[in-house]
């Protein structure tokens, strides 16, 4: 599946730029999260791995979806530096019961002391073992 990406929108000229309630930033063009994609495409028992670039060093967590939107897991990936990058993903949900077989959403955040951005994706869990890694 195509991931889809999620733009910060920048303040109009003249305008301040918004700030979200945590003090940050929307920094999209400043962290530069981008090249997003997983592998393997659909995974199974093994898991999967997002990958990921950033334009310089940010804390990326991962959040995990059903389709209807229900958050099943988070990843505190931590501070990754400036370039290409993964998170590991184990395909279980925060009770440590493995996903069934299916679509998913995520979403990759990253952050540094002054910004914060966004970006989705989807994965497909397989429903069998001929997909795993």
């Amino acid at each position: 599946a195509v991931p889809t990406v999620a733009v910060a929108v920048a303040a109009a000229p003249g305008k301040p730029t918004p700030v979200a309630s945590n003090g940050l930033k929307p920094g999209g063009q400043v962290l530069g999260l981008g090249c997003l994609s997983n592998s393997p495409e659909p995974f199974s028992f093994g898991g999967t791995f997002v990958r990921f670039c950033l334009k310089r060093p940010a804390k990326v967590d991962l959040k995990v979806y059903t389709t209807a939107g229900v958050l099943l897991r988070e990843v505190k990936g931590g501070e990754f530096r400036a370039g290409d990058s993964q998170l590991s993903f184990n395909a279980m949900d925060s009770k440590d019961e493995p996903l069934k077989p299916g679509s998913y959403l995520y979403e990759i955040h990253a952050s540094d002391d002054e910004y914060q951005t966004m970006q989705q994706g989807t994965f497909t869990r397989a429903s069998n073992s001929r997909h795993s890694r």
